[in-house]
């Protein structure tokens, strides 16, 4: 471009000097010359800025394509880098003991933190549902659900009100949308969503994307907490009754005591225990035997409160804590339970020596019988050894 027009400059300055230097001889041409020498330099100047014109417009035109690829590869770069951060948030919670609603709550922040201002819930479906929302309640009607689990890919749907299926949406004032399955071998177990409001943004493919890439460690943070939620909850349950193991109870007796005594309240300690268990064993087998303690650990478990503990504290056993519990409310909670026991068929059961396989109860209270976890859980067994000793099948007060 340069060299063109450089030569052009350099032909016409020498032609001038030329003519200056005929000038300085006295050598003169017609007045035909010099106009026409003129109009071929003027045309040669005029040529040569037109020549350069477009050249710099192809140049320009070349470095205007050059900086929109270079601000969709930043683009990308930025995406990308709020895809790491996104991850490496969500990563830094992935060896932490978390239950699973505070994973999911983790998640959802994580994902929050790149969709600012947009509503993002995540949910999941059967046994394990739960619904984490950051931002305004949405309802999600239960054909886009369907669609979701049914086509198993990624949505991004803008101006929700022009589809009929998703017009629901747009009444609920959202116009952009982006919807992700949550899949774990080949079935959906969940979603996660991002949804905008009609003054917020719309979404793009490289929004589908990072939603999409996000996807695959939220499955696998999802798993790795349930997973730990199963190994923790094996490790403080009894594998046949499926109460508490003594382990936990030991763990949880003292702790809860301290905090009954920090609020001046009371609690009740229950322990129970079969009567001629060893008979009805050896009568009808070991599996009876079982099936026994799973039926007895049930009416026990449904038989109390929420926040009360029942663990299986040894072989035939078990123990049973009651928080906020007065001694003479304890004593009609274990009657109940006695009772219960005492009503149920068991197989064979008329085998026993009362006829019937029942439950025998020893109560005390905190503070009132005892000052500390020990002393309360040897008064209990106290308690217990006199119910065996009056007949069995009966509650005894400390």
């Amino acid at each position: 471009m340069r060299t063109i027009r450089n030569f052009v400059f350099l032909v016409t300055c020498l032609f001038v000097l030329f003519i200056n230097y005929q000038l300085v001889r006295n050598v003169l041409y017609p007045p035909v010359f010099y106009l026409t020498a003129f109009e071929i330099v003027t045309l040669s100047l005029i040529l040569a800025e037109v020549i350069t014109g477009f050249q710099q417009a192809n140049q320009l035109s070349a470095l205007t394509r050059e900086v929109d690829r270079q601000r969709l590869i930043i683009s990308d770069y930025v995406v990308e880098s709020k895809l790491l951060s996104t991850i490496g948030e969500m990563m830094e919670n992935f060896s932490a003991e978390l239950s699973l609603q505070e994973t999911l709550q983790k998640i959802v922040d994580s994902v929050a933190g790149h969709f600012h201002q947009q509503t993002v819930i995540l949910q999941l479906f059967g046994e394990k549902f739960a619904r984490v929302i950051r931002g305004k309640e949405i309802v999600v009607p239960d054909k886009v659900l369907e669609e979701v689990v049914m086509k198993g890919h990624p949505v991004l749907i803008n101006n929700t009100g022009s589809f009929p299926e998703y017009r629901t949406f747009a009444d609920q004032g959202v116009s952009s949308l982006l919807m992700a399955p949550l899949v774990r071998r080949s079935e959906v177990f969940g979603f996660l969503g991002v949804f905008s409001g009609k003054s917020e943004r719309r979404f793009s493919p490289k929004d589908l994307d990072l939603l999409r890439m996000v996807i695959a460690p939220t499955c696998l943070f999802i798993e790795n907490t349930e997973l730990f939620e199963k190994t923790r909850i094996l490790a403080i349950t009894d594998s046949l009754t499926h109460l508490y193991n003594r382990r936990h109870f030991e763990d949880v007796f003292s702790n809860l005591l301290v905090e009954v005594h920090r609020r001046n309240q009371t609690a009740a300690l229950c322990l129970c225990d079969i009567d001629h268990f060893k008979i009805y064993n050896d009568t009808n087998g070991h599996q009876a035997g079982d099936q026994a303690l799973r039926e007895i650990a049930d009416i026990l478990h449904r038989g109390v409160k929420g926040s009360d503990i029942v663990a299986r504290y040894g072989g035939e056993e078990f123990v049973i804590i009651l928080p906020e519990t007065t001694k003479a409310n304890a004593l009609k909670i274990c009657e109940d339970l006695r009772r219960k026991v005492q009503e149920h068929n068991f197989p064979n059961e008329d085998k026993q020596p009362e006829k019937d396989l029942t439950l025998s109860f020893g109560v005390a209270c905190f503070p009132e019988d005892a000052e500390g976890p020990s002393e309360l859980l040897k008064k209990a067994d106290q308690a217990l050894y006199r119910a065996k000793e009056q007949g069995r099948n009966r509650v005894v007060a400390a």
